[in-house]
Formats: C-alpha cells, sequence, structure tokens
C-alpha cells in the first residue's frame, strides 16, 4: 500500500523560500508506514534480507526500520550526499517543541562520521538548533564506497533518554534523506521539514485479498541460541479466495540457517480457519537481534500477499536492568540504585565471572563482581547495582555489563541518563 502523511508546522510566520533550499520541504511517497522491527548487520552491504525499503530521496532508494528504543536507515547515495534521518517524537510538526532530532551520516576525507542535533522550536522568536552528542555516542554507523557512490548504514540507539519510539504501535514523524552534503553549519533551523506519520509494529501484511485476515500464536516471541522457536499462523477467509500456496522463510542476515516450508495452502474449514505451524531451531551461534518470520501466500492468478512477524532472538546470557528515563543528580553527587537479572536464554547450564564498568568517576558501592551459575533455559540471578554518581555529572553515560564464561565472553552496554542538579530553593 502507497500512502503519503504528513505533518508541517508552519510556526505561524512568514517562512523562507523553498527549493534547493530547503531539501526536506518536499513529502516523501513512503511504500509502508507500518515499520517492522528487523535489525540489520553494519557491515556496509545493503541486503534485501536486511532493509525494509522507505521511501525515495533524489533518486536514491532509501531504507528505514526500527526496534525498540532503536531507529536504523540506509541507502546508497553519492559521495557528495549524506544520509539524513529525522524524527519527529510525538508527530505535532517539525517546527513545533523540543522532540525533533536530526542524524546524518557523512563522508569526507575518506571516512564517515556522526553528527546529531535537536530543533529546539520552543522558543517563539524561533527555532534553534540544539548539539546532541550523547546521541553520536550511542550511535553505531558502517559505510563502503564504490566510485563515486557509497553505501550507508546508520543505527541510532537511545542512550538513556526515552526519546526513541519502544513500544509496537507508537506513531512518529520520519523522513529519510539522501542530502546534498550541508558541512558543519548544516541546514537553517528556521526551514519546516516534510515528515512522514509512521508506526512501530512487529506484524505486517500487504495486498490482503478481501476477505483474508491473519493472525499469530507465539508462545516465546524472545530466545536464545540453541532454543526451538514456534510459531502458529493463523488464516481467516474461504477457498472461493483461490490461495494456492504459501512459503514461509525467516528473513535476515543468516536466513539460510533456519528452516523454509513450501507447501499447497491449507483448506479453510468450515469456520474460515486454516492453520500453518513453523518450528525452527535457532542456530547457536545466532546473531542477536529482530529478524522477521515471512509468509508469502500466492493465489492461482499468481497475486502474492506478503505476512511478516518480527521475532528476537537474544544473546545467550542476556542483562536486564531495570533503567529509569532518566534521573536528576544533587549537588552532593548521587546514590543510584540499578536493579539487573542476569539470564540464561539457551538450553544450556553456563557460569561464569559477572562484572560491571561504570564511566570515569563514578563508583560500584554493591553488586559489582560476582560468580554465577545459570542453570538452563530463562534461569536468571537477580543482583542489585549500587553507583555512585559524582556531582556535576550530566548527560547521558553507558555502562558495560559482562559476563566471563571462560570460552566465550558476553557483553552488554546500557545508558543512563542523568540530568542536572535542581538549583537551591531560595
Amino acid at each position: 500500500m502507497w500512502t503519503m502523511l504528513t505533518a508541517l508546522s508552519l510556526a505561524g510566520a512568514a517562512l523562507p523560500a523553498q527549493g534547493d533550499s530547503n531539501p526536506f520541504g518536499a513529502a516523501l511517497t513512503v511504500l509502508e508506514t507500518e515499520r517492522i522491527a528487523l535489525s540489520p548487520v553494519l557491515d556496509g552491504k545493503l541486503s534485501e534480507d536486511e532493509w525494509d525499503a522507505f521511501a525515495t530521496s533524489n533518486g536514491s532508494q532509501t531504507y528505514f526500520q526500527w526496534e525498540p528504543e532503536h531507529l536504523h536507515a540506509a541507502a546508497t547515495l553519492a559521495t557528495t550526499q549524506e544520509l539524513v534521518l529525522s524524527l519527529d517524537r510525538s508527530g505535532n510538526g517539525w517546527l513545533v517543541g523540543r522532540d525533533n532530532l536530526e542524524v546524518r551520516l557523512r563522508y569526507e576525507d575518506g571516512k564517515a562520521s556522526v553528527h546529531a542535533r535537536w530543533l529546539d522550536a520552543t522558543d517563539p522568536a524561533g527555532p534553534k538548533w540544539v548539539s546532541a552528542p550523547e546521541f553520536e555516542a550511542a550511535a553505531s554507523f558502517a559505510w563502503q564506497v564504490t566510485g563515486s557512490s557509497w553505501n550507508a548504514e546508520l543505527s541510532v540507539r537511545d542512550p538513556g533518554t526515552q526519546a526513541l519510539p519502544k513500544f509496537p504501535g507508537t506513531k512518529y514523524g520520519i523522513r529519510v534523506d539522501a542530502a546534498p552534503s550541508s558541512g558543519a553549519g548544516g541546514t537553517a533551523a528556521f526551514l519546516p521539514r516534510a515528515v512522514a506519520m509512521v508506526s512501530a509494529g512487529t506484524q505486517r501484511a500487504t495486498n490482503e485479498p478481501a476477505g483474508f485476515r491473519w493472525l499469530t500464536d507465539v508462545p516465546w516471541p524472545t530466545l536464545g541460541p540453541g532454543s526451538q522457536w514456534k510459531a502458529r499462523l493463523s488464516f481467516r477467509g474461504n477457498n472461493e479466495l483461490g490461495l494456492d500456496k504459501v512459503d514461509v522463510r525467516v528473513l535476515s542476515a543468516g536466513s539460510e540457517d533456519y528452516a523454509a516450508v513450501s507447501s499447497p495452502f491449507p483448506r479453510f474449514d468450515n469456520k474460515g480457519r486454516s492453520f500453518i505451524d513453523y518450528s525452527s531451531p535457532i542456530p547457536r551461534g545466532a546473531r542477536p537481534g529482530y529478524r522477521n518470520l515471512v509468509a508469502t501466500v500466492t493465489d492461482k492468478s499468481g497475486q502474492k500477499t506478503i505476512c511478516r512477524l518480527a521475532f528476537r532472538v537474544l544473546p545467550a546470557v542476556y542483562f536486564d536492568p531495570v533503567l529509569d528515563g532518566g534521573v536528576r543528580n544533587k549537588d552532593t553527587g548521587l546514590r543510584l540504585r540499578l536493579p539487573i537479572h542476569v539470564s540464561n536464554r539457551t538450553p544450556e547450564k553456563i557460569a561464569g565471572q559477572y562484572s560491571v564498568a561504570v564511566p570515569a568517576g563514578w563508583s560500584i558501592e554493591e553488586g559489582g563482581d560476582r560468580n554465577i551459575t545459570l542453570k538452563g533455559f530463562n534461569s536468571d540471578a537477580r543482583r542489585v547495582l549500587i553507583l555512585n554518581v559524582p556531582a556535576g555529572a550530566k548527560g547521558s553515560f553507558p555502562i558495560t555489563f559482562t559476563f566471563d564464561a571462560g570460552n566465550r565472553k558476553y557483553e552488554q552496554v546500557e545508558w543512563v541518563a542523568v540530568g542536572e542538579a535542581l538549583p537551591k530553593k531560595k
């Protein structure tokens, strides 16, 4: 379904001239407004198994998808262009509020770099750019240059601010552009930007015939390596639809390691129901991240309906901290309490040394290095980490959790946002 929904804010004042002075003024035609959860491999190579097509910008196909607290964007563009991801978190207009984030992946002098900034439009006198170094620090990217073009892959992670979408069904404004290189100054702040209203999703169906509907039943939406992943795909309709066959496969890097099913489409029963049960082991060396189970239903005329379901593969050892969306510091410093679960997502027993690394100037009061034994699938150990945050600390800070099992080490970085201390009451 081709959809174009735009949100423009004119800020109640005369606008600058559009045209070449505003590369983001024209609305994009978006292929799908329901954006599916899918984790790409950042290696400078664009693959349809890793990227979900979004729109066309200046002749370049752009890609965009999400996963909780992450946004991913990519394109193949000229070396004179840069990849620009624009987020209007509330979807209320680019020149409204302070929830508009721009992240650029720029190629110059033989290397790529990330540049992030907020557009602050809370002052009636006019919007202004505010640097966002925390998003630059948390971002990941890859690139590959071929002649006068380059592949740009960008992953933007929320550095503890809760600014990026976390839950399915969340709606927000997005655009992805292959934009002319802007240099250090970039585009002016007081320019409207047309964003497409999209929705974060974990399942999507395209080109559904009238009277057809699909549902899913997934006992374990998140599993680890060595586990058996199962899903029941349920279809609603009737045999007059003329559905001929169904092909089911996993869409992701390494998809060849998962089971693929191809069969005649099962007939609907007298209640208009049809089922397919899918099962596949998750390879022991599986890369963590979101994948899509794709069921392609073809009718007798060759028309295809594409049903996609996102599921997540967790690392063998997964750290699940209880993080606030942000805490305020104090004049004397902050004592921060972080409960955390260390979980085993495999069927095997895993024993090793758990440790935590904190930013410079911070200290661990309690809950640091420990020996832990995790005795099988979904076993976990709960720890309470108490950190001492120095006075004056402000911004987003990484905390690194490590589990050293001897023959393998598991590492996970989480971010904590610390606000400045409140002024003292007079």
